[in-house]
């Protein structure tokens, strides 16, 4: 694979986050408040009380800036993990999904989760290694009444989406699919896990899981309504999560007519074959494509064939806009 701009960046997560934990007598804890300054990923925060015991705890009064850099200089010059292509409206809409699906603590109860983005700037210094800059940004002001631990998770990751490659360029391709007229049935969230079928990125701080072999498996597209009753804290679905955000998507088995009729290649991480080789973002030009909002064709072709095969084990699949399927 030739190297790409999107080769040896480094992970580059910038917040600012407080929670409460919910004591058993319905006290609040003190704020645990934590500064996030060019590190790695959430873990400073994931791997902190709030989070202890195995994600089952309830947070309240939750407050969080993520900021995410929209120079593309800080991904091409920098090597920097964390730049949003996503223009105001598709992040807009990105977010909306995001509030409905986090909207319910349990099924009687809310959380109160609102999203809202301003431009702003932030200090780029390499972790205080290097003379700082001021660099354009936005920052993602989330505030919720009450979360579990693992739901709070699982939307801090989703957030970072829109700014971590190669998943921020998956999620910034569902959006050019949609306005060239591919898809329009699905949300972008469902959207963003059929193309997954694809680019295979799994990795521990991801919201999909890893399998051995494509072949045998999807991720299935599933829509915002099944998204939001499978994360509600009450919900059998919500269970079977193991409260692990790679299981935040439903993966399912492919039956055997299902691979005799529809035969897929088998993708490796990055979208490619067997080998490695044909990645799905292998070429600057490819990537820069994407940026500037087009399609490239083979990919059209590829996600068509994987959605005709998701339909040949489910055939009543349940999707989020019905009427764009009859225009």
């Amino acid at each position: 694979m030739p190297n790409t701009i999107l080769t040896g960046t480094a992970l580059c997560c910038e917040a600012a986050i407080s929670v409460k934990v919910l004591k058993g007598d319905g006290s609040k804890s003190p704020s645990y408040n934590y500064e996030l300054h060019n590190k790695p990923c959430f873990g400073i925060y994931f791997n902190s009380a709030p989070n202890s015991n195995g994600r089952t705890k309830t947070l309240v009064d939750i407050k969080a800036d993520v900021y995410q850099y929209i120079d593309q200089d800080m991904l091409v010059k920098n090597h920097e993990n964390n730049y949003c292509s996503l223009a105001p409206d598709q992040l807009h809409k990105y977010h909306r999904e995001l509030e409905f699906v986090f909207a319910k603590y349990s099924s009687k109860e809310d959380t109160g989760v609102k999203l809202s983005v301003e431009e702003t700037t932030r200090l780029y210094d390499m972790d205080r290694c290097k003379d700082g800059v001021l660099c354009p940004a936005i920052k993602i002001h989330v505030e919720a009444k009450k979360m579990s631990a693992y739901q709070f998770l699982c939307l801090l990751t989703l957030i970072r989406c829109s700014s971590e490659y190669p998943n921020a360029l998956l999620l910034k391709e569902c959006f050019n699919l949609q306005e060239k007229g591919y898809f329009r049935e699905f949300s972008i969230m469902s959207l963003f896990a059929l193309l997954q079928n694809r680019l295979q990125y799994s990795y521990d701080q991801g919201p999909i899981q890893w399998v051995e072999d494509s072949r045998h498996y999807f991720y299935k597209p599933s829509c915002l309504e099944f998204l939001q009753k499978r994360i509600m804290c009450n919900s059998a679905a919500y269970v079977d999560t193991n409260y692990k955000v790679q299981n935040f998507y439903e993966v399912v088995e492919r039956g055997p007519r299902n691979k005799s009729k529809f035969v897929l290649p088998k993708y490796t991480m990055g979208g490619g074959d067997a080998t490695g080789k044909e990645k799905l973002f292998d070429t600057n030009a490819i990537i820069t494509t994407i940026f500037d909002g087009d399609v490239p064709e083979d990919h059209v072709e590829c996600f068509k064939n994987i959605l005709a095969a998701i339909k040949g084990q489910f055939p009543k699949l349940k999707v989020d806009y019905p009427q764009e399927l009859k225009s």
